[in-house]
């Protein structure tokens, strides 16, 4: 009986705790420079999100190696945090950490702690699960900020980030295949990995 007990327990924290993963190459000038992965994790009204990444390129005399993880939670549609981090050959390139105490949020930056309240509109992260058909706001809680989301044509959407950047989500039957982030020293494009 116990043993049949731990069986279904185990069961059910398999299905509550999965993962629904979805794996990207990173694309430069035509190479592949690295590899990121998205994971959702959903449990009742909780949904979180993880983003983790790695790649490393050479422009023109420079060698780049950059470590990034994106990580958000949401409860009943009300985010709870959210910490992003990421990494350049070795050095701390951008912080962002956001936390709901039970009445307001706090952010942490690399330079400054403040309150913030952020705008109630559909994680930059939910992105990857679901295509944003008419959806004409999304919230980037890396950057604090709410960007508008234009369909440029059908299953393409744009946003810009704070630097003024485009960044393009592109569907194919509703799902997410690719990815095109304009920086300032060039176009990297995340492909869907088979």
């Amino acid at each position: 009986m116990r043993l049949g007990v731990l069986s279904l327990f185990f069961l059910c924290s398999i299905n509550v705790f999965a993962a629904d993963d979805i794996l990207f190459d990173v694309i430069l000038f035509g190479k592949k420079i690295g590899r990121m992965t998205m994971s959702k994790f959903e449990s009742g009204d909780t949904v979180h999100y993880v983003l983790q990444g790695r790649s490393k390129a050479k422009i023109l005399w420079m060698e780049y190696d950059d470590v990034s993880r994106y990580e958000v939670k949401y409860k009943g549609g009300k985010m709870l945090y959210c910490k992003y981090k990421e990494d350049m050959n070795g050095k701390l390139k951008y912080f962002t950490e956001i936390i709901y105490n039970g009445t307001e949020y706090v952010a942490t930056t690399k330079s400054v702690t403040k309150k913030i309240v952020p705008e109630a509109y559909p994680s930059l992260l939910s992105l990857y699960y679901k295509e944003p058909v008419g959806v004409s706001k999304i919230y980037f809680e890396a950057q604090m900020m709410t960007t508008p989301l234009v369909t440029t044509k059908p299953g393409q959407y744009v946003f810009k980030n704070n630097e003024g950047h485009n960044n393009t989500y592109i569907y194919q039957n509703g799902a997410l295949q690719e990815l095109v982030f304009e920086t300032a020293l060039a176009t990297v494009r995340m492909k869907r990995a088979e």
